[in-house]
């Protein structure tokens, strides 16, 4: 959020996930990926601050997947089993965090409801005629190996399924015109840093919500389609966030859901913008 160079829609989904009332954000752990965790979790903490979050945990993960045990982790590892009633992961970053966890603690496995995970190709990436790179699956790959292949319950939103999430010109109006909320007063300023860099960068009058995604999904899984197939990625796929997918056999005890559109992407956008108006400080 604000970060030179650095996407803003991680902070666009926490603030979708305050705005949620069923919602109860246990809380945050920061990870490295398109920046440092240094940078990301002063980053983390300045947003904090900002909008008082400081009831909700907030902890520095890993520094790299060569160094991956965390202040995150050993949280991870110890609070997830103490809690009353099974929990889900939104993992919108490298996923090093959580699998150090399970590597300190594997019983936390029979504690999560589900593992949502933003991330992933199902094929090159194009934004503006560029390629981008896979960010989130690619920072971690023997990590992300395990998570998608342990027996939870998991759900896969790639990059593919964010390119229909696409927050134009109109929708920073909108924002724009709906200063008197205070999630949608926080986004000002860093939405239009982003817009114009995005802008500037790839031609594109707008950039794609990519962790959003994932967030409402957890909220309004009917607006997704279910999709379950078995991953059959290699540890060297993952090395650029490749998918590779097959069918899912009786044999295959994990599949994972891997949706293909937004069914009803203007009720999408309602319920992100409902949300950031419902958030109070």
């Amino acid at each position: 959020m604000g970060l030179p160079g650095c996407d803003i829609d991680d902070g666009m989904a926490l603030l979708y996930l305050l705005g949620q009332e069923q919602i109860h954000l246990a809380a945050v752990t920061t990870s490295f990926g398109n920046s440092t965790i240094e940078k990301v979790y002063a980053n983390t903490q300045r947003m904090f601050r900002e909008l008082r979050l400081e009831h909700i945990p907030l902890k520095k993960g890993a520094f790299s997947r060569q160094d991956r045990h965390s202040e995150a982790s050993h949280f991870l590892a110890a609070d997830i089993s103490r809690r009353q009633q099974p929990v889900t992961l939104l993992i919108t970053g490298s996923p090093t965090n959580i699998y150090a966890a399970c590597l300190e603690n594997l019983k936390i496995l029979d504690d999560i409801e589900e593992l949502v995970f933003m991330g992933g190709i199902t094929e090159p990436l194009m934004i503006g005629g560029k390629q981008m790179a896979e960010l989130n699956f690619s920072s971690d790959p023997e990590a992300t190996h395990y998570l998608l292949n342990c027996p939870v319950k998991k759900t896969v939103l790639s990059a593919q399924i964010c390119l229909n999430a696409f927050f134009d010109e109109q929708k920073v109006q909108k924002v724009s015109e709906l200063q008197d909320y205070p999630a949608l007063a926080y986004l000002q300023k860093p939405l239009r840093l982003w817009y114009d860099f995005i802008n500037r960068k790839y031609g594109n009058p707008g950039f794609h919500v990519w962790d959003i995604v994932a967030a409402v999904y957890i909220t309004n899984p009917e607006l997704f389609d279910r999709h379950e197939v078995s991953i059959t990625s290699t540890i060297d796929d993952l090395h650029t966030g490749f998918l590779r997918t097959g069918k899912v056999h009786g044999s295959h005890r994990h599949p994972v859901n891997l949706p293909t559109r937004i069914q009803h992407i203007e009720h999408f956008w309602h319920c992100v913008f409902e949300s950031w108006k419902h958030y109070t400080s």
